[in-house]
């Protein structure tokens, strides 16, 4: 629990990093708490590590596959990614376990459209408001789905209001009751949401058409006109920022499809440079920089492009372990803290321990080498190399029968055959 509560600590002053160390640490003490999973897994989805809060929650659901909870975290995080198919799954599950959950039909809903099956998102969204008719979510999707038809737009302002009277009183649900209303020509009351729309968000361009649109069927020109010319310019600088926006990852998706194809390493490394510089934020350009100059024996700029992809995003365990790899050999104690940080931000993978064993065998200490090894061993026991490791440092400790078995292991594994 102390792990825990520090985790919460750390979250609360945004530091994300020493927070995700704790989380890990106080699953690993207890796996069964769910808790203590959907706590990891829900700072790993905030943090943008989607593909290791998925993990985290298919492994405490294998254990607990009865688990409403995590089903429903893990059909959000599968809605948010995209993935309708596993999305459908993980709903139907957690109806099975409970046919009256409200916020269920409403993932199911979801789920549904996502997968642009939209009468059967209609029924299960239907089913989702019959059970909690103050489900606001459920209100705006239902809003949605019927303002795409003319014939259904009573339907959709009906949900629309009650979406916004319920609580949900953002810019883009007031945007959309307005578009609704102005289809039914009641441009007064469109006109009011619109403008209420715009109080929170000034900038947000599609009310100023739709007001424009508004204002010019109640006769009111100039301010139709103002509308227009608004929309106009806001639209105009979008794109101009959009433009700017997309040039960054326009170049990486270049210099990845070079790369896929095994054009000349300079094309692909000319592109990741122009990404980065377009895009300074951007990550994973830094970090294909690094694998190139890496691939080139080029440790030193490569440990510098891993550091930059550090400095703008500091979460990725991957970055870290890359710089120990680099540092491996000229900094020892550089390397050991970038692994080190590396297993706090996820200690699920066993090439970090393999490596930090390895660190830890450099400096003679043979009893943290042998245990980062078996660490390693006990997340991918099919991994040959950490075995033939553990062989090889465990004869330091003394425990030579131990040692052999381990070669014997790292035998099998590999298909060769111990020549003694």
């Amino acid at each position: 629990m102390l792990n825990y509560q520090l985790g919460i600590l750390y979250q609360a002053q945004n530091q994300f990093r020493k927070a995700i160390a704790q989380y890990w640490k106080s699953r690993s003490l207890d796996e069964d708490s769910d808790l203590y999973s959907l706590a990891l897994a829900s700072i790993l989805f905030h943090c943008k590590q989607a593909r290791e809060a998925i993990q985290v929650l298919q492994t405490f659901l294998e254990r607990h596959p009865k688990s409403l909870p995590g089903i429903r975290f893990l059909c959000r995080i599968y809605i948010q990614e995209g993935q309708f198919d596993q999305a459908l799954a993980s709903a139907r599950k957690g109806l099975m376990l409970d046919p009256s959950d409200s916020y269920g039909h409403y993932l199911l809903g979801v789920s549904h459209k996502g997968l642009m099956q939209f009468e059967d998102a209609k029924d299960a969204l239907e089913q989702a408001v019959a059970l909690a008719p103050s489900l606001a979510e459920a209100h705006l999707e239902l809003g949605l789905l019927y303002s795409a038809d003319h014939k259904t737009f009573g339907r959709a302002v009906e949900n629309l209001k009650t979406a916004v009277s319920s609580g949900l009183v953002r810019p883009d649900v007031r945007k959309n009751l307005g578009f609704v209303l102005l289809k039914l020509g009641e441009h007064e009351k469109a006109v009011e949401q619109l403008e209420l729309a715009l109080q929170g968000s000034p900038d947000y361009v599609e009310p100023h058409f739709l007001l424009a649109d508004a204002y010019r069927k109640l006769g009111m020109k100039e301010k139709a006109a103002a509308a227009l010319e608004r929309f106009r310019f806001l639209r105009k600088t979008a794109r101009e920022r959009l433009a700017v926006q997309n040039r960054g990852p326009r170049l990486y998706a270049q210099g990845m499809d070079l790369m896929s194809k095994q054009a000349a390493p300079e094309k692909a490394y000319a592109a990741f440079l122009e990404s980065v510089e377009a895009s300074p934020h951007m990550d994973l350009g830094y970090y294909r920089l690094a694998q190139i100059d890496t691939r080139r024996g080029n440790s030193q700029r490569a440990a510098d492009w891993i550091r930059q992809a550090i400095q703008v995003y500091p979460l990725d365990a991957r970055y870290h372990f890359v710089l120990a790899g680099l540092l491996e050999q000229t900094d020892a104690a550089g390397s050991l803290d970038a692994v080190k940080t590396a297993i706090g931000l996820n200690p699920t993978n066993a090439d970090y321990h393999n490596l930090l064993g390895n660190l830890f065998f450099k400096q003679d200490d043979f009893q943290g080498a042998v245990q980062s090894y078996r660490r390693a061993i006990e997340i991918d026991p099919d991994d040959p190399i950490p075995h033939l490791n553990l062989a090889t440092t465990l004869p330091r400790i003394g425990a030579v029968q131990e040692a052999e078995r381990e070669r014997e292991i790292y035998f099998r594994l590999t298909g060769g055959r111990n020549p003694e």
